[in-house]
């Protein structure tokens, strides 16, 4: 998939690494960069952050309200819309940033793994301080799930991929289960999924 990352806008941004990382990855093709962080005191971030254009230090959906009106080629949301007590607030302020080729790049804990049904069938359901059961985590999805809950925001899931959270040879096995099965199939293994999605 072809990505314009001339008008960027990275949600949940943090120190902003992984938008760093992608400039240096595709030099001359970020015009123009901007990050929503909440926290103003994370190490390393306020170089990234001068590197890359501005950032927002305003919590989501409000945050959006300070933005100036324009179109973003590109939104990533990585590991955010989970945290949030409305996510489809946020969804639905994002298409008025958007124009119908923004590309919206989201990842997301996969509630439907296996770990996750097996603790179900024990019945357990205890949070824990990281992972897919997070204590902050104030939202769940699955593939199909979120897609029905993006479409209701005006947004369509184009595309989703599995994300490998292993090492070793469980990794291995991993990539290799994922290219031979169905995506259905493969969903039970993966701990979340990284999504694509444009306006309807």
């Amino acid at each position: 998939y072809n990505f314009n990352f001339s008008n960027v806008l990275d949600i949940g941004c943090a120190s902003a690494a992984f938008s760093v990382a992608l400039k240096k990855s595709y030099p001359g093709t970020f015009h123009n960069w901007i990050g929503i962080e909440a926290n103003e005191n994370i190490p390393n971030a306020l170089s990234n952050y001068n590197f890359l254009g501005k950032c927002i230090h305003s919590p989501l959906p409000s945050a959006l309200d300070e933005l100036d009106p324009q179109s973003f080629s590109t939104i990533f949301a990585l590991d955010i819309l989970e945290h949030l007590r409305d996510p489809s607030a946020t969804l639905s302020k994002l298409l008025s940033y958007s124009i119908p080729s923004t590309s919206l790049v989201v990842s997301l804990p996969n509630v439907s793994n296996y770990s996750i049904i097996l603790k179900l069938l024990k019945h357990d359901f205890t949070y824990a301080d990281c992972g897919i059961l997070d204590r902050t985590h104030l939202r769940f999805f699955t593939p199909s799930s979120f897609s029905d809950y993006a479409l209701k925001s005006g947004w369509r899931v184009i595309n989703y991929s599995p994300i490998n959270s292993f090492s070793g040879f469980k990794s291995f096995f991993f990539e290799s289960f994922a290219k031979l099965s169905p995506k259905y199939f493969t969903n039970f293994l993966a701990h979340g999924h990284i999504y694509l999605l444009n306006p309807l």
